[in-house]
């Protein structure tokens, strides 16, 4: 019989063992990291460390939290699409980045305060993703604050928050939450929007979103990590403008993807499977993982070592590699969840 569980006013827990995951992988993950975290299998929590009640800042983890309310806006026909054009609402935008897009924002490849059109270059900028947070904030929700937006019972609320507002950190626009909270939201896209029964969010929507959109021949921008230029004068995310010497191939719409790195032609986390998703804030430290294929969801924030996609002997890989470790471990008690892609 087919496992089917979501959490309602609290998470189900069961052990390891009864998911099929191996304890001893989940431990040493769990002591590699450090800090706090918890695995969800089949809809379960099944391991846990460090305080998972905690409320805190999850830096660039926040990224596919902003990315889900713009999808929101779609569903809700606030917008048309992901397409529509930054310009009109309102922004007095250089001629360069007229066609800038909420799609060009959520890729990294905006072009703003940068030397290249928007499309035309990759670079991971955290001025950006300010004016992608105000303008799906304050321009097209523009309710009284990005809580009262995103905890909606049609929208974060249908997944039965736990720990209540999610927005705080970063000037109101930064996600400042519980492990246990960033779990449901990796939970959620994990069953691409569908949520006990009910498609929260499309699937169509979150299949577009989940497309790694960041071709692998795209070029690094060519403007540096602090001469870019916030015209519009709204500061920053928190990081500078072009942080990251990789990106194309494996970035698109606020995750990383396990693809190919640029046209190195390795893929970037080798000892997952291909059809891993994740969010990462910091680089190295706050970090929602989604896995398909494996039905499950790690929430850890912590030290997951280095940054250095596409090397299999990288401490990162080592670390996510206990994740597939503990599902290759023995088979368990309980089968895969059998999902209904329409809801």
């Amino acid at each position: 019989m087919a496992l089917s569980a979501f959490p309602g006013a609290n998470w189900a827990i069961r052990t390891p063992a009864e998911v099929g995951l191996l304890e001893s992988a989940l431990a040493s993950l769990a002591s590699a990291v450090g800090g706090r975290g918890m695995v969800v299998r089949h809809g379960y929590q099944c391991y846990s460390w460090g305080n998972l009640t905690t409320k805190g800042d999850v830096a660039s983890a926040a990224k596919p939290v902003i990315q889900t309310m713009g999808l929101f806006a779609v569903q809700e026909a606030l917008i048309s699409d992901m397409d529509v054009l930054i310009s009109t609402f309102g922004r007095s935008l250089v001629t360069k980045d007229l066609s800038m897009t909420l799609r060009h924002l959520t890729n990294m490849t905006s072009g703003y305060g940068m030397a290249e059109d928007p499309g035309d270059a990759f670079a991971y900028n955290d001025y950006a993703v300010q004016l992608l947070a105000m303008t799906v904030f304050d321009d097209i929700f523009a309710e009284a604050s990005p809580n009262t937006a995103a905890l909606n019972a049609l929208r974060f609320g249908a997944i039965g928050l736990e720990d209540g507002a999610l927005f705080g950190s970063r000037g109101g626009y930064g996600v400042e939450t519980s492990v246990r909270d960033l779990a449901r939201i990796g939970l959620l896209w994990l069953n691409r929007g569908h949520w006990n029964g009910t498609q929260v969010l499309s699937a169509a929507l979150m299949d577009e979103a989940l497309a790694v959109r960041v071709p692998t021949t795209t070029p690094i921008s060519s403007t540096g990590n602090l001469s870019g230029s916030d015209y519009l004068s709204i500061g920053t995310f928190g990081g500078d403008w072009n942080q990251s010497a990789v990106g194309p191939g494996f970035y698109g719409s606020a995750w990383w993807h396990n693809s190919l790195v640029g046209t190195t032609g390795n893929i970037a986390w080798p000892a997952l499977p291909r059809d891993t998703f994740m969010a990462q804030g910091s680089f190295n430290q706050e970090f929602i993982i989604c896995i398909p294929s494996l039905d499950i969801v790690c929430v850890g924030l912590g030290d997951w070592g280095t940054f250095d996609p596409g090397n299999a002997g990288a401490s990162m890989n080592t670390r996510l590699g206990f994740l597939a470790a503990a599902a290759a471990g023995q088979i368990g008690q309980l089968a895969f969840r059998g999902r209904n892609d329409d809801g």
